[in-house]
């Protein structure tokens, strides 16, 4: 099973972005996008979270595997 940050590294890379493209859409430096990627990084802001799935266009459900309650 794959992480959350392979996950997030997968859908840049389906994306066809490096991560300094990713790092100057949600207005982070490269370093931390590489942080986050790796998981060296312990937090990740929530709207820093959204707007990487917006620019890459990631499925929230297929990043974090989250379900519906129903």
């Amino acid at each position: 099973m794959s992480t959350i940050q392979q996950r997030l590294r997968k859908a840049r890379q389906d994306a066809d972005m490096t991560q300094e493209d990713v790092a100057d859409a949600v207005g982070l430096g490269q370093p931390q996008i590489s942080a986050i990627e790796s998981g060296s990084t312990t937090h990740v802001d929530l709207d820093t979270l959204r707007k990487w799935l917006k620019v890459v266009k990631a499925d929230v459900v297929k990043i974090f595997g989250m379900r519906g309650r129903g």
